[in-house]
């Protein structure tokens, strides 16, 4: 298994993790993906944008990860402690379901750690939706 810059015919790959997630995430009562969000073009601008990494499982996708350093409005008003630093921020992380429980999002994390550290950002912040227990245990 390893994390890899995903390349546009890794797509399809991608959009069949995003669709399966979708509908993990309606059958458990989280609104936080739909039909919508993330959208092939959503996807496809962050392999554009080159921002995109996936975990890969021979030739399956079995996650991903979004890290760029766009931040949401809301978090101006928040009182960081690097403020005028350079800073990562992780979007999407997402496993298959059926390999969750295996240390595979930390290995995302562990990838996005050496990615700050090697491309000399100071900072990283977790971008989640907080009805999303899961990725906020793992962010804690």
């Amino acid at each position: 298994m390893n994390v890899m810059a995903a390349v546009p015919e890794n797509l399809k790959n991608i959009m069949s993790l995003v669709q399966t997630i979708n509908g993990d995430m309606q059958n458990t009562g989280s609104d936080q993906w739909d039909d919508f969000y993330p959208d092939i073009q959503t996807i496809t601008n962050d392999l554009k944008n080159n921002t995109l990494y996936i975990l890969r499982d021979q030739k399956k996708c079995i996650g991903m990860i979004i890290l760029n350093e766009e931040q949401d409005k809301k978090y101006k008003t928040v009182n960081w402690a690097c403020k005028n630093d350079r800073i990562l921020v992780l979007h999407r992380l997402c496993i298959h379901p059926a390999r969750r429980g295996k240390g595979l999002a930390k290995k995302l994390m562990n990838f996005a750690e050496e990615y700050a550290i090697k491309n000399n950002y100071k900072s990283i912040r977790l971008d989640t939706y907080l009805a999303n227990v899961a990725a906020v245990r793992l962010y804690e």
